[in-house]
């Protein structure tokens, strides 16, 4: 279901002119994520030695890059808001 919310969003946000560097920057930021996410678990299990499990660390490190990061402001180039779209059909 999130993956659909993403496409639902991804797709039909943008103005049509935007659609593509939208679709590329949103899987760009995604393996991003994916990439820092796995550097971290890496420094941490090298610095305590233990590589069977991940320690306590990890996630409230991750907890923490989620609460810091800054909410975006969801407008595009029209300046039409997120919450102003109609994705019903019709």
């Amino acid at each position: 279901m999130p993956g659909a919310a993403q496409g639902v969003v991804v797709m039909s946000y943008p103005l049509e002119s935007e659609r593509a560097i939208t679709f590329a920057m949103q899987w760009s930021l995604l393996n991003i994520g994916a990439a820092l996410g796995g550097l971290i678990t890496l420094i941490q299990t090298l610095k305590s030695g233990n590589a069977e499990a991940v320690g306590t660390g990890t996630y409230v490190a991750f907890i923490v890059i989620v609460l810091v990061s800054p909410p975006l402001n969801a407008t595009n180039t029209s300046g039409l808001c997120l919450s102003d779209i109609d994705h019903r059909s019709e």
